[in-house]
């Protein structure tokens, strides 16, 4: 062939040195598998991670309890509390106070009162200590409802008006009698006027209209029409009508209107509780209070917790814990503080655990039947912002075409405006020396842009032709989704292998330290497959445009896959191991110094951002090419030294397009949702809802445009750097324009590395034919 060339060039027939169709890159390079042992190791690594992962769901789900991964500190006071003690006072006060349970206050002084009583009497009054015998000691013997209740109506009301609130309602009422609301009616009835019990049973015998028969003749045998109406709705209606109320109702009439001093305070201590929860503890608090008040009976609950902890140690949980939790009800204190020592911290984790599924439990209840009642105009709302999301993507995409330049000049203020805000919030929280490093990276950035603001028409020109190419192609979107979806599984399952490990393996760093790197490894690993896919998919675009063979996505995919997936995880494995530094950097906390350890986060974060760059423009070679990680690592060195700044700028500038579009693609999508909420007539906390999966679709749906945008972007300035004239056969005016964009930052355009190995091969084949002819 390369003879004939010579022939024809001889002959003086025009020879094409240059035919795109021969470069052998993308689909048409050699299928060897490269870096393999990395592949390997990988995977050896990975998959029984990620299997015991499955492993740890499944058990975290039998067991659902988070309390081994908490690390709960403990103050220096707390930490010297045996055992036995801080298992005393917890088990019998503090975890119905974090548990904030109905009778944790009476559980708590009831039992300070008796540690009191057993150690020092003489300091417990009688009336006391007949109040905890009877209320809180007697707790389960036969006449205890009846003792406790009668004792704290004792204090307040007479004692045959006592009994008859305990035969004629309360005992009725406890015990589910039938007959307990006709009782307790005919109580309140004769105790108002027992004319009163003869008018109801005509009432009740001989009338159709019960209720209004009893309004009429109530009114007309009491002088007082307002009382007479109250009787009726609270006591005598809710009765006629069958209502459980009924006879609660009548005892509170009966308290209110013939004891208005002391009876609304009696019902409100103690009677309501009994009545609806058959919770008698109220009835102690309400007799310590009317007997010695409720601060004189603190103190003697702090004396008994004496008799147990030293002073000092006593001082420290009263001022820290018992006394917020007693008298604010929970608002606002640090549970921690309640600590008494290691020994109960997994009882307390457990409690705090109860509480929150408690509360989440009574929230969710609610908030399902809302979610139901409006399940179609939530369906509905979703497909509204997906739609809006897609649309806004792909207006953003056409607006960046249209406008190119006027959005990269756009982003550049933008991003130092939010460096500003950033470094402005570190200041303002008081993080001095994270604000005045981002200050530094301000005044680099800003000096940055001036030196470079004249040469921005290589980035527009880059956004311009990635943009034109992957418009009419829908492959590399749905490969960046799947593989989204699949980052999202795989980070439940090291989520679920990470609380196994922290639980089971406490006392070793090893197992922790192989998950972070395997969790960084593969989060790595999913981005630059997409990074090789794509730049397979953009490759075959930019060399074969008008040959592409069908599904070059898939084809993409498959090649990276397989024989691209070595080197995908050898150059991964680097980033991960820098990520693993930083992180057991930012774990251990070498340094008591805030200006240390701000610059050496500043420096390693320069490092990160710097190697994820380069590695992007290797991956780009490896897709294109199918080269090892090494040799593509060694020819983007190469690359950098001649255009390693105008690859920086260019990854700068189109990753500052892409967050803004994401940015503003996840307001645009939140304020519709908002609105559309708005609209549909939904509850306010259901917009706040929509609100935020708006803002999480939109970003969502924005960041795989940005791969593929972003991707693509460095796939298309690694094949202008190789083989320009490619470009300028089929898209002239792309060329045009990056050819112009190029000159700003260099003498002459690149030389096509094809194009100079063709002329070796013909003036190789031209040697051979001149020594075949002699």
């Amino acid at each position: 062939m390369n003879a004939e060339k010579w022939r024809k060039e001889e002959e003086g027939e025009e020879v094409p040195i240059f035919d795109r169709t021969n470069i052998k890159v993308t689909y048409k390079r050699k299928a060897v598998c490269r870096d393999w042992p990395c592949a390997i190791l990988f995977l050896a690594l990975t998959v029984p991670i990620l299997v015991f992962g499955v492993l740890s769901v499944k058990d975290l789900s039998e067991n659902p309890s988070l309390c081994s991964a908490l690390h709960l500190p403990l103050s220096d006071e707390a930490s010297t509390v045996p055992d036995d003690q801080a298992f005393n006072i917890y088990d019998n006060c503090l975890t119905f106070l974090i548990t904030n349970k109905s009778d944790a206050k009476a559980n708590c002084l009831s039992f300070g009162i008796d540690r009191l009583e057993q150690f020092a009497p003489a300091k417990v009054p009688k009336a006391v200590s007949e109040a905890l015998a009877t209320c809180i000691l007697n707790i389960g013997k036969p006449n205890f409802a009846r003792d406790c209740s009668s004792f704290a109506l004792s204090l307040v009301l007479p004692n045959q008006m006592v009994v008859d609130i305990w035969d004629d309602c309360l005992f009725p009422i406890i015990s589910n009698s039938t007959n307990s609301t006709e009782s307790c009616l005919y109580y309140a009835l004769d105790r108002i006027d027992p004319e009163l019990v003869d008018i109801y049973q005509q009432c009740t015998t001989n009338r159709t209209n019960i209720l209004g028969c009893v309004t009429e003749a109530f009114e007309s045998v009491m002088r007082n029409d307002t009382q007479a109406q109250e009787l009726v709705g609270k006591c005598v209606g809710p009765i006629i009508e069958k209502k459980a109320s009924g006879a609660a109702g009548c005892l509170f009439f009966v308290l209110q209107n013939f004891n208005p001093e002391t009876g609304p305070e009696v019902w409100d201590g103690c009677l309501v509780n009994v009545i609806e929860n058959q919770d008698f503890s109220s009835c102690f608090l309400f007799s310590i209070d009317n007997l010695i008040g409720f601060d004189t009976s603190y103190n003697l609950f702090l004396d008994g917790l004496g008799t147990i902890l030293e002073p000092d140690v006593l001082f420290n949980l009263d001022s820290s814990c018992l006394n917020n939790l007693i008298f604010s009800d929970n608002l606002g204190i640090d549970l921690t503080n309640c600590l008494l020592g290691n020994g109960i911290i997994p009882k307390f984790c457990h409690d705090l655990e109860s509480l929150g599924l408690q509360q989440l439990k009574k929230y969710f209840d609610g908030f399902a039947n809302t979610l139901w009642i409006y399940h179609r105009e939530l369906i509905e709302i979703t497909a509204i912002m997906l739609g809006v999301g897609v649309g806004l993507a792909f207006m953003w995409m056409v607006v960046v075409a249209r406008w190119t330049k006027v959005i990269v000049q756009f982003t550049m203020g933008w991003s130092l405006f939010g460096i500003l805000v950033t470094m402005g919030a570190n200041f303002a929280f008081g993080n001095i020396p994270g604000g005045a490093f981002l200050g530094i990276y301000f005044l680099v950035k800003l000096l940055w842009y001036l030196w470079n603001c004249r040469r921005l028409g290589f980035v527009s020109a880059v956004l311009k032709t990635s943009l034109h190419c992957i418009k009419k192609t829908v492959g590399p979107f749905l490969i960046v989704t799947a593989v989204f979806v699949g980052q999202t599984v795989v980070c439940a399952l090291y989520l679920a292998a990470y609380l196994k490990i922290i639980k089971d393996y406490q006392q070793t760093v090893w197992p922790e330290f192989l998950l972070v790197f395997s969790f960084f490894w593969t989060m790595e690993v999913s981005k630059n497959l997409l990074a090789v896919t794509i730049a397979g998919t953009i490759g075959t675009w930019y060399f074969y445009h008008g040959f592409q063979p069908f599904f070059p996505s898939l084809r993409a995919l498959l090649r990276a896959s397989v024989f691209s997936f070595g080197s995908i995880c050898f150059g991964s494995a680097i980033t991960a191991s820098l990520a693993l530094v930083m992180y057991w950097y930012k774990k251990a906390q070498n340094s008591d110094s805030p200006w240390v350890k701000a610059a050496i986060m500043a420096i390693l974060c320069c490092v990160e951002d710097l190697l994820k760059t380069f590695n992007l423009y290797a991956f780009v070679r490896v897709g294109l090419y199918g080269k090892s990680y090494l040799v593509a690592a060694k020819d983007t060195l190469l690359m950098t030294k001649k255009s390693g700044l105008q690859a920086l700028f260019n990854d700068d500038l189109v990753e500052g397009v892409l967050d803004t579009g994401k940015a503003l693609g996840a307001l645009a999508v939140c304020g519709t949702a908002g609105v559309v909420s708005w609209k549909y007539g939904l509850p306010w906390y259901l917009i706040l809802m929509v609100m935020f999966v708006g803002l999480f679709f939109g970003h969502s749906i924005l960041s795989i445009v940005a791969i593929v945008v972003q991707f693509s972007c460095a796939t298309i300035f690694v094949c202008f750097a190789l083989e320009p004239k490619v470009l300028e056969e089929k898209y002239p005016k792309f060329h045009k324009k990056l050819a112009k964009g190029w000159l700003k930052w260099h003498k002459r355009l690149p030389e096509s590395q094809y194009e100079r190995e063709q002329t070796k091969l013909v003036e190789k084949s031209k040697n051979a034919a001149k020594y075949e002819s002699m």
